[in-house]
């Protein structure tokens, strides 16, 4: 298996366009919640590819907004033969 690179984003980002209450709403709340509940656990994606698909387009963001708000999100290709 192959690990993608995941790029930290910034999760207060478009405060400015949803604004504070909602921002908080993920980045605070939630991402709270979710540390509290995953306890030093880690989150592994696995696909098939890391590029050209609809699926691998989206990882790459939304990976990136929840190891933005701390998470240890990770996400690994596998490997296959034709």
């Amino acid at each position: 298996m192959q690990d993608v690179t995941i790029v930290p984003r910034d999760p207060f980002r478009f405060s400015s366009v949803i604004g504070a209450a909602r921002t908080d709403l993920f980045a605070v709340d939630a991402a709270q919640e979710a540390l509290d509940r995953l306890h030093g656990k880690s989150v592994i994606n696995i696909s098939s590819t890391a590029a050209g698909g609809g699926v691998a387009e989206m990882l790459h963001v939304l990976l990136g907004y929840i190891r933005g708000v701390g998470i240890d999100a990770r996400w690994m290709v596998i490997e296959g033969n034709a």
